[in-house]
C-alpha cells in the first residue's frame, strides 16, 4: 500500500506542476475580423422599424456595426460607425469570426418606433460577461462589473423598457451595447449575445419573459429539489445524533447532506440570478469541501475503519481540492486546468470511498452490502459529469453531446438520480440502525431493572428495632444500580451483626459481583 501511495503522490505532483503552468498571456483585444457580407446600403441594415413593419413585436436578426476595444464616446447617437465591420447580430464572438476574444467590444444598432403613446421595450439574451446598454447615449442598464475593474460574473436575459413619452412623430434610438467577456470564459463560453434579441410592445415582451423564466426556473428545479431532500435528510440525521450523541455516524452524516444540500440551493440560485462568480464558488467550494471531509469521516466511523495511510492522503487531497478555486481566480491556472486538478484530487477520495465499502461489503457487512451499489453510481456519475465537464472547458464543446438528462416527467440529471438513490439508501440504514440500538437500549434498561430489583432484594427495605441502639441508612448508587451494600442481622444471642460491603466499580458489572457475594 505505501508503494502504490508513493506512486501515485509522485504521478499527482507531476500533473499538478503540468496543470498549474500559467497560461501565456493573449491580447485582450483580437484584431477586428471582416465584416460577414456587406449590404448595398449599409445604413439601412442597422435600422430595425417598429413603424414600416406594424408587427408587436421585431426580432433583432440582422447585421449591427461591431468593433473590438473600449472608448466611451461610443455610446454617442450622433458617432459616424460607418467603419465598423457589420455582423450577424444573433451570433456569439466564435461564430462571426473573433476566436476566444476576451476583453471589451461593442455593438450599434438603430430602432424606429411609431409615433403615438404606445410603449415599447427591448429584450436582451444572455450576454458574456458583463455588458452595459445604453439608449441614445443615456445609460440604461449595467449587469455586472465592467473596466477599469471588471469582475466575472453571470448575466441573465433582461426586458429595457425604452423611452415611452408621447412621440408626436417618428423617433429614431440608437442602441449601442459595451460588453466586456471575462479571459476566464473565452475559451468555452464565447462572449457576445448567446441568442437573439427583440423589440416590441412591453406588455408582449414581459409577458413572454416571464414564460421564459419559468421554464429556466423549471430546468433547475433539481437542484431545488433535491437540496431540499438534502435539507431533510439533514434535519433526520442531525435530530438522531442529538437523540444518540456518542453514536457519531449521524453527526458525520448531517454534514454530509449539509454540504451538498447547501450547494444544491447556492448553486440553483446562482444560475437564476446576477452576480459575481467569485463570490458563489467561494460558498460552493465551502460547502463542496464539508461534503468531501464529511463523507470520508461518516464512512470512516460507519464501519469502524482505521485511520490509515490511504485515509490520511485522501483526507489531504479533500483540502487541496478547496485550493483550486482561489488559484483560478488569481489567475494562477486556467478553468480548464483547475477542472483537471479537481478530477485528480477527487480520484483518491472516491476511491477510498469506494474500495473501503466494497472491502466491508466482502466481509458481509449488511450495511456496505447495501450501499456497495447506490454508492458506485453515485461516484461514477459524478466523476463522468465532471469528466464531460473539463472536456469542454479544454475546448471540445461537442462534450456537451454527452451529458445526460431528462426533461420528463420533470427535469434531472444523472447525478441527480445517483444522489438520490444514495439519499435514501442511506436514511434507510440509519433509521434501522437506530431502531436496532433503540430495541438494544430497551433490552440493556430491561436487564437493568432485573438487577435493580435483585439489588432490592439485598437491601434491607425496613430496619429492626434494636434495644439500645438507633440506626439510620441512606442509599444512592451513582448509577441505576451499584456495587454497594448493606445487612443488619439481630441474632438470638442479643447481639447484631451489621455488614457493608463495597464491590468496586460501577453499574451492572458491581451488582453482579454483589450478587454472588
Amino acid at each position: 500500500m505505501k508503494h502504490l501511495l508513493h506512486k501515485f503522490a509522485w504521478l499527482l505532483g507531476l500533473l499538478v506542476a503540468t496543470a498549474t503552468v500559467p497560461a501565456q498571456n493573449k491580447p485582450h483585444l483580437a484584431p477586428a475580423g471582416p465584416p460577414l457580407g456587406t449590404p448595398a446600403d449599409p445604413d439601412s441594415v442597422t435600422t430595425f422599424s417598429l413603424q414600416d413593419d406594424r408587427e408587436p413585436v421585431v426580432l433583432l436578426d440582422g447585421q449591427w456595426r461591431f468593433q473590438t476595444g473600449d472608448d466611451p464616446r461610443w455610446a454617442d447617437p450622433n458617432l459616424n460607425d460607418r467603419q465598423w465591420p457589420l455582423v450577424k447580430s444573433g451570433s456569439d464572438w466564435d461564430e462571426i469570426g473573433y476566436h476566444n476574444l476576451d476583453g471589451t467590444a461593442w455593438y450599434r444598432f438603430h430602432i424606429i418606433l411609431p409615433p403615438g403613446q404606445e410603449a415599447f421595450s427591448l429584450r436582451l439574451p444572455v450576454i458574456y460577461t458583463c455588458y452595459q446598454v445604453f439608449v441614445n447615449g443615456k445609460l440604461a442598464l449595467t449587469q455586472g462589473k465592467l473596466p477599469p475593474n471588471p469582475g466575472t460574473y453571470r448575466s441573465r436575459p433582461v426586458v429595457i423598457d425604452l423611452p415611452s413619452a408621447p412621440r408626436p412623430e417618428r423617433e429614431e434610438l440608437t442602441i449601442a451595447l459595451r460588453i466586456w467577456h471575462s479571459p476566464l470564459w473565452s475559451r468555452y463560453r464565447h462572449g457576445g449575445l448567446q441568442g437573439s434579441a427583440e423589440v416590441g410592445r412591453s406588455d408582449l415582451l414581459h409577458e413572454q419573459f416571464d414564460r421564459q423564466e419559468q421554464a429556466y426556473l423549471w430546468q433547475y428545479s433539481d437542484d431545488f429539489d433535491l437540496g431540499a431532500l438534502d435539507l431533510l435528510a439533514f434535519a433526520v440525521a442531525l435530530a438522531l445524533f442529538l437523540t444518540r450523541q456518542s453514536e457519531r455516524e449521524f453527526l458525520w452524516f448531517a454534514l454530509l447532506v449539509l454540504g451538498q444540500g447547501a450547494y444544491h440551493l447556492i448553486r440553483a440560485w446562482d444560475f437564476l440570478h446576477t452576480g459575481n462568480l467569485v463570490g458563489y464558488e467561494f460558498i460552493e467550494t465551502a460547502f463542496q469541501t464539508l461534503f468531501l471531509a464529511s463523507a470520508l469521516l461518516f464512512f470512516r466511523t460507519l464501519f469502524h475503519g482505521k485511520w490509515t495511510n490511504a485515509f490520511v492522503f485522501a483526507l489531504a487531497c479533500c483540502g487541496l481540492s478547496a485550493l483550486v478555486a482561489p488559484l483560478t481566480w488569481m489567475g494562477a491556472v486556467s478553468v480548464a486546468q483547475a477542472n483537471l486538478l479537481t478530477v485528480i484530487f477527487l480520484l483518491p477520495v472516491f476511491g477510498w470511498i469506494l474500495l473501503f465499502v466494497r472491502q466491508q461489503a466482502k466481509r458481509k457487512q449488511p450495511d456496505a452490502r447495501t450501499l456497495r451499489w447506490p454508492i458506485t453510481f453515485l461516484i461514477l456519475s459524478h466523476l463522468y459529469s465532471q469528466f464531460v465537464w473539463t472536456m469542454q472547458t479544454f475546448g471540445f464543446v461537442w462534450f456537451s453531446s454527452f451529458s445526460l438528462r431528462w426533461r420528463h416527467p420533470f427535469y434531472f440529471t444523472l447525478d441527480d438520480l445517483a444522489e438520490a438513490v444514495f439519499l435514501l439508501s442511506m436514511l434507510v440504514i440509519l433509521l434501522r440502525r437506530f431502531a436496532l440500538r433503540s430495541r438494544e437500549q430497551d433490552r440493556v434498561e430491561s436487564e437493568i431493572e432485573a438487577a435493580r430489583s435483585v439489588q432490592q432484594v439485598l437491601v434491607p427495605e425496613t430496619l429492626p428495632r434494636i434495644p439500645g441502639l438507633s440506626i439510620g441508612t441512606a442509599y444512592h448508587p451513582a448509577q441505576e444500580v451499584g456495587g454497594d451494600f448493606f445487612q443488619i442481622l439481630p441474632l438470638n444471642s442479643g447481639e447484631t451483626v451489621i455488614v457493608i460491603g463495597d464491590v468496586a466499580g460501577k453499574g451492572l458489572p458491581a451488582a453482579l459481583q454483589v450478587s454472588l457475594a
